[in-house]
């Protein structure tokens, strides 16, 4: 069993930030963010009281709850104590001048990997390793402008033989493309095919088009389940000071291509870096349970994440407030709007 904070939505329900509660709460700041990301391994009385007394509430229940640590989750970190992060890079071109098509082919300036990403893999990194202290980490980087055969190969091995994480979706990573292939070997010629794909969608226009995962042509962004081509969990910005939403999907799968070693594969894909965060995030709060992780099969999850900006720049200076599951049950409201694929398209 684990302790795990509920504060992110206890301050949401307040509608301040998550600096303002903890000012109005006399808590440091850090002491809060790191609670809020489940970060810490015991709380002072005092600090706990604080909390509760700004929140107004005499129930630990708002705050904390006891959950199962997942031991199954974890246990092919523990066997093999190593995990390996797979991230996408981005090219950056100097595009100053001349032919734009032509810097972006030949004078690459750097590469780059998203923030949110790093973030990511720290998150379920610092989990893990409150766990299995002495796990090894590595990460390697793929570029789709040079993903060919061999990177393609090296792929398979790792997820044959290691603990991997795949951090981002296809439009952002080539290897979560290339493994979903392989989970799902009906797809590998056609892509569309929605009765031998996964069961949720990324909804994310012409970015994810021929993408196993990816519904394309679509006017709203977020996840989309296949069965009922209902929106289930939307990505939609709202403008700085307001609660806007990203989505993810999280797909687990215990010895992946069914070789002798017990090793686990997540894939975190996000609409935005910020959902794939999110995803990580509701991984560690609502793990898989033992029956769940079979052996080939695929566990998929949706997850919405909420978060507000605060200012209307180009700077990312979102802050994640709340990620709840989604599942694909029959809702009412925003969530449950149906129709959203056309009709030939419904299984």
């Amino acid at each position: 069993m684990r302790l795990v904070s509920h504060l992110s939505r206890a301050i949401r329900k307040l509608g301040i930030s998550n600096a303002q509660f903890a000012d109005q709460a006399g808590v440091a700041r850090s002491t809060v963010q790191k609670i809020i990301a489940q970060d810490f391994k015991e709380l002072r009385v005092d600090t706990i009281e604080r909390l509760a007394a700004r929140l107004n509430t005499s129930d630990i229940g708002e705050l904390f709850s006891l959950q199962d640590d997942s031991e199954e989750f974890l246990e092919p970190f523990r066997a093999s104590r190593s995990v390996t992060f797979l991230f996408g890079i981005h090219d950056v071109a100097d595009v100053s001048g001349g032919n734009a098509a032509a810097h972006r082919q030949s004078q690459i300036l750097r590469t780059t990997v998203d923030m949110w990403d790093f973030r990511a893999q720290a998150l379920l990194l610092n989990h893990i390793r409150r766990h299995v202290p002495d796990v090894r980490d590595r990460m390697e980087f793929f570029s789709r402008r040079s993903f060919g055969t061999p990177e393609r190969a090296r792929l398979l091995e790792l997820i044959d033989r290691e603990n991997v994480v795949i951090i981002g979706s296809p439009k952002s990573n080539p290897a979560c493309e290339t493994v979903l292939r392989e989970l799902y070997p009906g797809c590998r010629k056609d892509p569309g095919n929605l009765e031998k794909g996964p069961p949720l969608r990324l909804a994310d226009t012409d970015r994810l088009k021929d993408s196993v995962i990816g519904l394309a042509d679509r006017k709203q962004l977020g996840i989309v389940d296949v069965q009922s081509g209902r929106l289930i969990a939307a990505s939609e910005y709202r403008g700085p000071e307001q609660i806007s939403l990203d989505a993810g999907l999280l797909l687990a799968v215990f010895r992946p291509r069914l070789t002798k070693d017990k090793v686990l594969l997540t894939i975190a894909a996000g609409i935005s870096g910020c959902g794939t965060y999110g995803v990580i995030r509701g991984l560690l709060d609502h793990p898989p349970r033992k029956e769940e992780l079979v052996s080939g099969k695929p566990w998929i999850r949706a997850f919405q994440t909420h978060y507000a900006k605060s200012s209307d720049s180009s700077r990312d200076d979102r802050e994640v407030l709340q990620v709840t599951p989604v599942d694909a049950s029959p809702k009412t409201g925003r969530e449950g709007a149906a129709g959203l694929l056309p009709p030939s398209k419904r299984t």
